[in-house]
């Protein structure tokens, strides 16, 4: 018997995925994302948490750095969520809300694009997939996504719905909220935040600060020490992942903290979170960035350096295709005639600016 390598082993896991290992590593986009539907498909409804350690604790020991590598599967994760392989919603006990946030596998759909390529979502009980063989060869995994390109020989739509796949109409798909101004925003949630009650103390909390620099996330996650005013942030509970909250600190302590979402109830917590942090930045006259770079004749790079919300990431994944560009948190390609109408939604919906 011979003993395998670790390159062997991750080959054999990743081709046991249906992906191909000459063209993915480990600790690509594709394949952990794979590695999650493949897992949701067995334990929805489970935790966030407990969906993101099983992808990650089978990993241990071929030569991956844990913490990094648990950081790109939450990214993925939250990009699924809001792409819609999975739903995220309160988990009830009775006709009561127990605050514990569950993950449910969502039905298989498909939207068509103007292109005419065909974008899948959902994820199919015990990971049994409808498709068959001459149409789940064809499908093409672009990071979180997955796509079927459209070919001369074959009625794809006809057969998707015979298969049981449900059409979400790009009208649907691509539901965006009314363009709101950033300032009345900000007030809006500060009056909601000097409402509530007196906070006491806080475990784990961690805020966003609006004066770090926009062009790089993570390092604008700080501890509260001596700082004043109202903040984006992140604070522990006793089970799952941590809470997204704003928070009104004066001098390092919190005095009023409020739990997102505030106004958009049907949001993901983080949803607003974001939302709101760049209504701040934009109030503040330092909106968030992002970049346009040409590369073909009929290519485009776009760069964001910051997450955005899940109904705004969809329309980027309808107009654009994900890529792992450097330099950014967020890459796309997309096709230059697109480019205009991409700019226009970033400004006159997240506030952005962009950057020369």
């Amino acid at each position: 018997m011979r003993q395998l390598t670790v390159q062997e082993v991750i080959n054999l896991k990743i081709r046991d995925l249906g992906l191909d290992p000459t063209k993915y590593d480990l600790l690509s986009v594709e394949v952990l994302a794979a590695i999650l539907r493949r897992n949701a498909s067995y334990t929805c409804p489970t935790t966030p948490s407990q969906l993101i350690s099983s992808a990650v604790n089978p990993l241990r020991g071929l030569g991956c750095d844990i913490e990094e590598l648990r950081e790109v599967v939450e990214r993925t994760l939250q990009a699924m969520i809001a792409y819609g392989d999975l739903i995220e919603s309160k988990e009830f006990a009775g006709l009561e809300e127990n605050g514990r946030m569950l993950l449910y596998a969502a039905p298989s759909n498909f939207i068509l694009r103007d292109n005419g390529n065909f974008m899948l979502s959902g994820i199919v009980s015990s990971n049994f997939s409808p498709l068959p063989p001459e149409i789940a060869q064809r499908i093409e995994c672009i990071e979180h996504l997955r796509m079927i390109r459209p070919s001369t020989d074959s009625d794809l739509k006809t057969h998707l719905l015979e298969l049981g796949f449900s059409e979400l109409t790009m009208k649907k798909w691509l539901r965006t909220p009314k363009q709101t101004n950033p300032t009345q925003l900000v007030a809006k949630i500060n009056d909601f935040l000097i409402k509530s009650t007196s906070s006491p103390e806080i475990p784990g909390l961690e805020i966003l600060d609006s004066t770090k620099p926009v062009t790089y996330y993570k390092g604008r996650w700080v501890k509260p020490t001596n700082l004043t005013g109202e903040y984006v942030a992140r604070r522990d509970q006793a089970w799952g992942s941590k809470l997204w909250s704003y928070v009104q600190i004066n001098n390092g302590k919190a005095e009023h903290i409020i739990d997102f979402p505030v106004e958009y109830c049907e949001w993901n917590a983080w949803d607003e979170a974001w939302y709101l942090q760049m209504a701040i930045d934009a109030s503040y006259g330092n909106p968030q960035l992002f970049r346009i770079e040409q590369i073909t004749d009929n290519k485009a790079e776009i760069k964001l350096f910051s997450p955005i919300p899940t109904w705004a990431q969809r329309r980027l994944d309808i107009m654009g295709e994900p890529k792992k560009l450097p330099g950014c948190l967020i890459g796309y390609i997309a096709e230059i005639s697109d480019i205009a109408e991409i700019t226009n939604f970033l400004k006159e919906y997240l506030w952005l600016s962009e950057q020369n």
